[in-house]
Formats: C-alpha cells, sequence, structure tokens
C-alpha cells in the first residue's frame, strides 16, 4: 500500500492517492504537502498493531534523508494512510 501512494504521487496522480488516503485532506496546503512528502520515500515494512499500523519511510535524498513512521489504520477495503493521526 505504501508503494501505491509513493507512485501515485511521484505520478501526481491525485485522484489515486485520495483513494490511498483516510481522513480529511481539506485544509490548506495539506494534500501537496502529503503529496510531497511521499514523491520522494521509500517504504519499509509495516508494523500492523490490530486496525493499525505504521511503516517506515525514508524520504527526502542524501544527506537530507530522514525516516520517520507513515500512520496507518485498517478501513473496508485495505490499509490506508491516516491522515488524522
Amino acid at each position: 500500500m505504501c508503494d501505491q501512494a509513493t507512485a501515485a504521487a511521484k505520478a501526481n496522480d491525485a485522484a489515486k492517492l485520495a483513494t490511498l488516503i483516510s481522513g480529511d485532506l481539506s485544509a490548506e496546503g495539506a494534500k501537496e504537502h502529503v503529496t510531497t512528502f511521499l514523491s520522494t520515500a521509500t517504504c519499509g515494512e509495516p508494523k500492523p498493531e490490530g486496525d493499525t499500523a505504521t511503516v517506515p519511510v525514508t524520504h527526502g535524498e542524501g544527506k537530507k534523508a530522514k525516516t520517520s513512521d507513515l500512520p496507518l489504520v485498517k478501513a473496508a477495503d485495505g490499509w490506508k494512510i491516516d491522515a488524522a493521526a
């Protein structure tokens, strides 16, 4: 799922990315922030904990690369990025 989100962000496919996110991205700049973050991201292995999970994501390039946990939530149609977390 994380790999699908990074591919959608790199392709600037907002419609596909929207299907992979749970929560509201209507706040000013939110959608752009998520797209920018994911467009340079590399996903690690998910760590599920019941109906939630985290995925370590390395974003950025070179010495500016940083790793952080991307929160996921289980939805009826699969795992989604938890925008509310």
